[in-house]
Parts: structure tokens; sequence; C-alpha cells
């Protein structure tokens, strides 16, 4: 182990990655400790005085507008508001995180703030979710909101924040305008799914998210449920001697498309020191050794022998994964607490190329290596988030030129931890798979790999991940259902042929022959690293009363069942079970057209579309009975959205019917959590 002194020269760069739970507006609103509005005046950075090349920031804001306080003594007691994060540049010296907040002079700012004293690494909830840039209409001056990357709010609830597709780059009369140049590389994408309203879905101005930031109500800090069954997790103090970096004249660069991409790198072979002498850390060390098999399926640039170490050394030219760390320990060697981040992978530079990364998780979370622990919403999953932070530590997401916004519009292991959307598929993407070959053919030869894989939820840009749904939770036999949003990709450098997807109904989401086959799909031919965006009908004729899982299995060969070279995510399953029942009710009212209706399930208001040339009519719920439980009258324009509260109604299955004056019939299933 080496420990020479660390060296500050005006090339240093220190670079960390966080992973963040995904945010929800309840996650947004019950984490916050403060949550307001103002203008930044300027941002100041520094160097630790006590600490090597740590660089920590703080942004002076005023004009300040206290929307909620959900903590005492977190409201700002002065005109001025001071943001404290770890990250900046002074004097030659560059520390950046990819997810850091990004202040710029003049600009207001809408803010979902950690700001009880404590220095946090990053002390907004969820990381960049947490951050948004007020514009205002350049006609009437109303204040809207747009997220990091631009994307302009226009639903939001306890499920989900919708947002455009495409950055806003004015908005006028109320109508935002797009950037031109920022539509997703449509070659890799066949997008069959008819979901393609959400552009023509009105912004949501400031006022009206303010008041509803201000009249929620939750039960507690939603990230606190993950917390609550932590353990005592094996840890390693970081040694506060630290190495020399060592110069580098290779410097390729690479240019991406899209928000996802990597502008830096590794010389390879990486090897990471994992610290299997602590105790309790080797039976996840196993966890690290396949999360590196996995980025190297494409292009292998890992070592198969890395050195064990009983400690790690920031800046010691040695990567290191260095356990599970408590905001004290943080805070004694990066001078931050953790504030809300899962994880992260703390990079040096030698111009572009990454000379040390080392990987280190929140000891305050619940952690487990069992995938079905992670879906019940008891525990984060270890290799999820490894997978991301391997990510990092290769050049992934890790520069300015790639912010970290987790919103991308590629199915990608780089977005942030969902608790409702799951990657059981235990690989890479496409996506994942195209950059990392491209970053490293210099260095390594790309192998020939055929992989192609299915999911049970889209990417969208602005969005992100969106988990799948059905048209319908509670049918009788034989009565079709559909499911939106399964994705189906080649992560290959070649076409596949012969795809096919076949649909299955399970009880305890596990594919074996005692399934219920749905659905058999022919997909063709698949160009290399594209994607299939589509819905599917299932067929429940004779399938016996139960509720069931959606499993969804993709393979080669046309009809026969041929797996490809990784059949890990050839099979997937919903979140969303499906309940196969003879009870008549709902199934027996006729549908005679449909609505659009989002989110689905719901937890409380569900917003429904208005159809096209309808502009006014009665809108009902009904139960499972057949009982009208909500009735009211509809007025507006076409393609309104009209909010409807289904909170004071008990969990189940519902049927919203529209009626209008001229005896037309609309109708949609929601399903009410």
């Amino acid at each position: 182990m080496r420990h020479a002194a660390f060296t500050i020269s005006m090339a240093a760069v220190l670079s960390t990655h966080a992973t963040h739970l995904h945010t929800t507006f309840n996650d947004l609103v019950s984490n916050a400790q403060v949550i307001l509005v103002g203008t930044c005046t300027g941002t100041t950075s520094t160097l630790d005085p006590e600490r090597h090349g740590i660089v920590g920031s703080i942004a002076y804001f005023t004009d300040l507008e206290v929307i909620r306080t959900n903590r005492a003594g977190s409201a700002p007691v002065t005109d001025t508001l001071l943001v404290s994060f770890l990250g900046g540049s002074v004097e030659g010296v560059t520390m950046s995180t990819c997810d850091m907040p990004l202040f710029e002079d003049g600009q207001r700012y809408l803010l979902f703030l950690l700001n009880d004293g404590t220095k946090y690494m990053n002390p907004l909830v969820g990381g960049a979710q947490g951050q948004f840039r007020v514009l205002h209409d350049e006609q009437n001056g109303e204040a809207y909101i747009i997220d990091r990357g631009g994307h302009g709010l226009v639903q939001f609830d306890d499920e989900g924040i919708l947002k455009t597709r495409f950055p806003v780059v004015r908005i006028s009369g109320g109508r935002p305008e797009f950037d031109p140049d920022a539509v997703p590389d449509a070659q890799m994408v066949i997008d069959l799914d008819p979901e393609t309203w959400i552009d023509e879905l009105p912004l949501l101005p400031l006022a009206e998210i303010a008041k509803a930031i201000k009249t929620h109500i939750f039960s507690e800090p939603s990230f606190d449920v993950l917390r609550k069954n932590a353990v005592d997790m094996p840890s390693t103090p970081a040694d506060p001697a630290v190495g020399a970096q060592r110069p580098s004249d290779h410097r390729p660069f690479m240019e991406q498309r899209g928000t996802l991409g990597a502008c830096t790198h590794q010389d390879v072979y990486l090897w990471f020191e994992q610290n299997d002498a602590v105790p309790g850390f080797s039976s996840w060390a196993a966890i690290d050794d396949y999360c590196k098999a996995i980025w190297d399926v494409h292009i292998n640039i890992y070592s198969d022998d890395p050195n064990p170490t009983n400690g790690f050394y920031p800046g010691n030219d040695d990567c290191e994964i260095a356990g599970w760390l408590s905001s004290s320990e943080l805070s004694n060697h990066y001078g931050y607490a953790w504030g809300g981040a899962l994880a992260m992978c703390v990079s040096w530079y030698s111009g572009s190329e990454i000379v040390e990364s080392d990987i280190m998780f929140n000891e305050s979370y619940a952690w487990t290596d069992d995938w079905n622990e992670a879906f019940q919403g008891t525990a984060v999953d270890y290799r999820n988030v490894m997978l991301h932070e391997m990510g990092h530590s290769w050049g992934y997401q890790a520069g300015s030129c790639y912010p970290e916004t987790y919103d991308y519009a590629y199915p990608s292991v780089m977005h942030a931890y969902h608790d409702f959307v799951w990657e059981n598929g235990r690989e890479i993407h496409a996506r994942d798979a195209q950059i990392i070959r491209a970053n490293y053919d210099d260095q390594a030869t790309i192998k020939d790999v055929d992989d192609i894989g299915v999911e049970s939820y889209r990417a969208l840009s602005g969005t992100g991940l969106m988990d799948g749904y059905a048209s319908n939770y509670n049918v009788l036999a034989g009565q079709s259902v559909t499911v939106y949003r399964v994705t189906v990709e080649n992560c290959s450098e070649d076409a596949q042929t012969g795809v096919r997807l076949r649909l299955y109904l399970s009880t305890n989401r596990s594919l074996t022959s005692s399934d219920h086959l749905v659905g058999n799909y022919s997909l063709g031919t698949i160009s290399p690293v594209t994607r299939i965006i589509d819905s599917y009908d299932l067929d429940t004729e004779g399938i016996p009363p139960g509720t069931y899982y959606v499993g969804m299995k993709v393979s080669r060969g046309g009809t026969a069942y041929n797996d490809d070279d990784r059949p890990a995510n050839d099979v997937t399953w919903s979140t969303y079970q499906i309940t196969i029942t003879g009870t008549v009710g709902v199934a027996e009212i006729t549908q005679t057209g449909e609505l659009g209706a989002f989110p689905n399930p719901t937890t409380g208001v569900v917003h429904v579309t208005m159809p096209n040339g309808v502009g006014s009519g009665r809108l009902e719920v009904f139960d499972t009975a057949g009982r009208s439980v909500r009735d009211l009258e509809v007025r507006g324009g076409e393609r309104m959205q009209v909010p409807v509260d289904l909170s004071p109604v008990t969990p189940g299955l519902y049927l919203l019917r529209l009626s209008t004056a001229d005896g037309r019939y609309y109708s949609a299933r929601v399903m009410k959590q």
C-alpha cells in the first residue's frame, strides 16, 4: 500500500458522484426541511485547510419566499440564505459532483432543502431532483418552473412527476417552446406506445405548485422508511494518509448525442481493492465481482484479480470499495455529511483521465442482496446501486459534459434508484453497452455478444423511468387486458433476428411451465442498439381465478425458445398484479370509448384527459358492484386535464365513465391503491 504525500497541482480534479433515490412529489415535500424560492446572488468556493484537495462551496440567495417549513428552525433566519455543498473550483483545483447544485447568478430557483445547520454533501432532496429554475412567461410574466434539464412540469401527485419530453427554452402566452436540438436519437427508438399526449398538456404555474406544496399531507418523511430497517454494516475507517496523482498523456474525448455519455476514462485494466478483511464484508464482495463482470460483458475493462486491503485511502492512486460509512466518518474525511444520498463514487483526475475511484455506501439505509426483499420496499438493493457507482468509476456521467439529471430518454443503470421500477434483469442496458464500448474501444477489444432484454417499464426524456401499467386490474376470464410501456432492447452491435416476446400470468414472479401463456408476439429483426416500446394485449381465456403478475420473456429463433448469450435480462415481471375473477360489476359496464387517466394505479388524485371533440359532460366513478361513488359535471375544452380525487374511496378497481349530451360514452378503469 502506497502512502505518499498528496500533492495538489493546477490540473488536479476531484469528482464525486452520488446515487439518490428517485423522488416523487411526496418524497420532495416530506423529506425537505424547508421549501423556498430565492434568487441566487453568487457562489464562492474555498479549499479545506485541513483536508487536502477538498473543495467546498456556498451559494447565496436573497429575495426569499418560504413556501413550507417541515422542521422547526430550518427556515432562514436572515434575509440571505447560505447553501453549502461539496465541490467547486478554486486556486486551480476543481472538485465536482455529477448531481451537485449548479446555480446561475441572478437566477431564481425553487429549492427542496435540508437546512438544519449541518454541512451536507448535497443539501437538495434527491440531488438534482430537488432543484428547479423559475421561468417567466414573456407575455404576462407568470412564473413557471423547469427542472435541471430544462423540462417543464405538467402533472404531479404521490405517484410521480410528469414533465415535458423536451427542454423548454421560453414560455409565451402560457405555451412552452421546446429546444429543437434536444430531440432524442430517433434511430435507436421504435416507439409504438400510444402515450403521445404528454406534450399537449399545459405547464403548471408556480403558484399552483406552491399551493399543492403547502397543503400536501404526509405521515412521515418517505426516505425514513428505508432507514428504519438499517442495521450495523461493515465499515472501513479511511486512513488520513493519501497518495500522489500520476500523470497521463492519454486523453481521448468522446461525444455522444442525448444526455447519457462519457468524456473521461481510466487506463485499463481497472482493479478494485476490496475490503475482504473487514468482518462481514466478504459476502458483499462477491456482488462487487458480479457487477464488474456485468460491465465486462461487452468489453473487458476490469481486472479479475483485485487485491484486498484493510482500509481505503483517499487519493492514493488505488480504486477501492470502502464499504459503508456513517455521516460522521464521511464528514471526518471529506468535511460533509451524507444528506439523502445512498452511495458515492469519488474520483481523482489527471487531465481527462481518472486515476482513482473510491466507492462508498451510506450506512444509515437498510441494504440487501436479496432482490425480492428490495422489491418489497424494506431495503435498498446493493447490486443495483453498485452497478450505478461502477459506471461512474469508468467515466459514465462522470464529468461536466454530462450532468447527472436522472431523467434520461433511455433505460440505463444511471437513473436514480427507484422504489417502484425494478432492475431485475441483472444486466446493463443497450445505451450503457454502447457507451462503454465506444469509450474503451481504443484500449480493449469489443466482444461479440448477442444480448437482447425486456423491461416492464419505459424511459421518457424529462421524466425518467415510468412504470408499466395495465388497462384493467380486475377482469373476467376471457376479457382482454392491455399492458403498457413494455420495452424490448437489443444491447448488441449486431442485429437480432426472429425476436419474439411472450407474456405470461404467474402467481409467484418466477417463470415455470405451470404459468399461463397469454401473449405471443413476433418482433422480427431488431437493429443494433435499438429499443422497441409498445403495448400488448393479453388473452385471458381459460385462465383460472386468481391474482397474477405479468411475466415477460424475450427470445430469438422465431417460434423456438432460443436464449441469447446473456439470458439474465431475457425475463422480467410487472410490479402490478392482475386479478382474474368471475365477479360482475365493472366488467359488465359497456365501454364505448377510452379515456386517458394518469397516474394509474393511484393513491389519490387521477387526471382524466377530455377526448378530442368533447368540451363538457358528466363524469361518474363506479365501484366493482356498479355503484356510483363520484359524480361531477365537467366543463372545459378538449384535451383538458380534469382532476378526480379518489382519496375518500376504498382501495380497489373503479370505472370512470364520461357521458356527453349527444349520447357518447368514454371510460377508463383505474386502480385505487
